[in-house]
């Protein structure tokens, strides 16, 4: 009876791991959502541009909030009002990538001042 027990617990979780989306479960795996990897200009594009021209205006980017909403003036390259797909390509290619250290102390870099 025990072994029943054991093996019909073992299959239920098995089968309720199985039967998750892929990404791990509501919400995750689509581009730039938890467990896709970092945000693709394509994927901040779809969910920032509510009205779909093509653009983002600074309506949208602030009703989308995170990174466009913060860095919306830096990603306007041509100062319009609006960030365009290829904008946002080249202004997401020239963002600083990995390690999360602070200016000065890494490998190459200055000390930190004062020291």
């Amino acid at each position: 009876m025990k072994k029943a027990i054991i093996v019909l617990a073992t299959m239920f979780a098995a089968s309720a791991a199985l039967a998750q989306p892929p990404g791990g479960g509501p919400g995750g795996g689509g581009p730039g959502g938890p467990g896709g990897g970092p945000p693709t200009p394509e994927g901040i594009m779809a969910r920032a541009d509510a009205n779909k021209d093509g653009f983002i205006s600074k309506e949208e980017a602030e009703a989308a909030k995170g990174m466009v909403a913060r860095m919306f003036d830096q990603l306007d390259a041509n100062k319009d009002g609006k960030i365009s797909m290829d904008e946002l390509k080249t202004g997401l290619a020239n963002m600083p990538r990995g390690g999360g250290r602070g200016p000065g102390g890494g490998p190459g870099g200055p000390p930190p001042a004062g020291k």
